[in-house]
């Protein structure tokens, strides 16, 4: 069985707002969700103090 080619994807494009929650809280105690973080933020995707603000349809960024 083959897995995903990236196992962090669901972290760089979250689909739900839970997924974005979960980054957020995990990225407390993981150095690469933490950088992961820092990209979301930066990108508009989601405030410092983790409210969401938009999440990945597969495509594109869709607010929240």
């Amino acid at each position: 069985m083959i897995g995903p080619s990236d196992p962090l994807g669901w972290a760089r494009q979250p689909r739900s707002t839970a997924a974005i929650r979960a980054v957020f809280e995990l990225s407390t105690k993981d150095r690469s969700l933490r950088a992961i973080w820092a990209a979301l933020v930066a990108a508009g995707v989601a405030t410092a103090d983790g409210k969401p603000l938009a999440i990945w349809d597969g495509g594109q960024w869709v607010t929240v």
